[in-house]
């Protein structure tokens, strides 16, 4: 009995430090919590100078296992080039495409985020079955400002409710009512899945829209922003706020936004990092210019994807200690 309360006051100081907290403090901000690659990656691409960062293109076609890739022998790391390559060939046509290592990419970016959110679903799931139901989550994420406010939720608490429960619903893709890992990197990641965007936009009308006409005018915009009682002479960064908000967001002119308009604010579609870094890598390597590789072509261009590896087996020394980091910020190129 002592052991099952000792562990059941564990996760509750778990979920208060670290869960809450998060949760709190990483309320929605539109257009603004969104993950580039850089950000998932953990790498730049350029580094200050504008030297290229070779790392960068490592860890987008490699993945997680870019971390160990270096200690391997030459010919390992040509034997495990070709076993990535047969797996991105999704169409086994002997090449790979650009549609392809588009998928490989934002495959490598997916595990990222569920990598990131496993620590949060892992606290949440208190019954430990890799499964998070809505039920489980409240109870975890609810029931301490339930227990002191009477069985209620307290006002900024409610909001949080209705703004989860909406973007669980959306990220339950199966709607089993429950949760897995890869569904809950979609709801703590919102920002980084198409089919969030409706939570989203939801969530700020719910933020900005005081007189709940369903729309957001320029006033309701900026107010978050900005106190216009607070000074006579408008400063000039309202204005520019006021031409995107003209110009960028009101896409039909009559100086409100709607749901779609919403939409396009807080999670614009034009998100092109993925297909710039999958033609860069392909473009990099193309030695026939023909728009695809051969796994030649891959294997010829082994730093390009993977980096330097430790010497052939057959000429192994116990003592070689590679410092692979040494090279990169070089540009193959």
């Amino acid at each position: 009995m002592m052991a099952n309360s000792g562990k059941k006051w564990i996760v509750w100081i778990t979920i208060y430090f670290i869960v809450v907290p998060h949760y709190r403090c990483q309320r929605y901000h539109p257009g603004g919590s969104r993950l580039d690659m850089e950000d998932l990656l953990g790498e730049k691409h350029y580094d200050e100078w504008g030297h290229h960062n070779a790392e960068f293109d490592h860890r987008a076609f490699i993945g997680e296992e870019d971390d160990t890739f270096h200690e391997y022998s030459e010919e390992d790391a040509s034997d495990r080039l070709i076993t990535v390559f047969d797996e991105i060939d999704t169409n086994m046509d002997e090449y790979i495409d650009k549609n392809e290592m588009k998928a490989r990419i934002k495959g490598n970016q997916l595990k990222r985020l569920e990598k990131e959110s496993r620590e949060k679903f892992k606290v949440l799931d208190v019954n430990e079955d890799s499964m998070l139901p809505w039920e489980e989550y409240k109870q975890v994420m609810f029931a301490n400002d339930l227990a002191e406010n009477n069985g209620k939720l307290s006002d900024s608490m409610q909001s949080m409710y209705t703004n989860d429960h909406r973007k669980f619903i959306d990220a339950d893709q199966d709607n089993d009512g429950m949760l897995t890992l890869t569904e809950f990197a979609a709801f703590n990641f919102p920002h980084n899945f198409p089919h969030m965007q409706n939570a989203l936009a939801m969530e700020s009308l719910d933020t900005y829209d005081k007189n709940k006409d369903g729309k957001i005018s320029w006033k309701e915009y900026i107010s978050s922003m900005y106190n216009s009682e607070d000074n006579k002479e408008q400063p000039g960064w309202v204005r520019d706020e006021e031409k995107i908000y003209l110009l960028r967001h009101d896409k039909d002119g009559d100086e409100l936004l709607d749901l779609s308009e919403i939409k396009s604010w807080i999670a614009p579609e034009e998100n092109n990092d993925e297909e710039e870094e999958a033609n860069h890598l392909i473009e990099s390597a193309d030695l026939d210019q023909d728009g695809k590789l051969t796994r030649e072509e891959l294997l010829s261009h082994q730093s390009l994807f993977a980096g330097h590896t430790k010497k052939s087996r057959k000429y192994e020394d116990p003592d070689f200690d590679f410092d692979y980091h040494a090279d990169r910020y070089h540009d193959e190129l």
